[in-house]
C-alpha cells in the first residue's frame, strides 16, 4: 500500500477466536480500578498481501470487507490473524514465548 494514499475501509465479521490469559504469578484485580490488557496488532501485517486498490466500492466510495462483499479480503485477514496469533504461544506454561 502506499503510505501516502488515503483510503477508507471497513472490516466487519463474525470471526471468533478464544485466547487465554496467564501470568504465573496470577492477577491482581482492585476494586474501583481499572485493569488494562493491551493486545498488540501489526496492522502492516495483518493486511499483508491484500492490494485495497483493487478492492470494489461501495457507492460512497467504501471499500467493505465482509461476507457479502471483498470476502477473499476477509479471508486473508483472517488469515493474517491466525498466524500472528500463534507466534506468541507458550505451550509448556514456562512464562516465556516458545520459539
Amino acid at each position: 500500500m502506499n503510505d501516502t494514499t488515503n483510503i477508507t475501509f471497513e472490516v466487519e465479521s463474525k470471526y471468533g477466536a478464544d485466547f487465554k490469559l496467564t501470568n504465573p504469578s496470577g492477577f491482581e484485580i482492585e476494586e474501583n480500578k481499572t485493569s488494562m490488557v493491551w493486545v498488540k496488532i501489526d496492522l502492516p501485517f495483518l493486511f499483508e498481501g491484500i492490494d485495497l486498490d483493487m478492492a470494489d466500492k461501495d457507492s460512497a466510495g467504501i471499500i467493505r470487507i465482509n461476507t457479502r462483499s471483498n470476502w477473499e479480503l476477509l479471508e486473508t485477514i483472517i488469515s493474517n490473524l491466525n498466524t500472528s496469533s500463534e507466534i506468541g504461544l507458550d505451550h509448556n506454561l514456562d512464562g516465556e514465548i516458545d520459539d
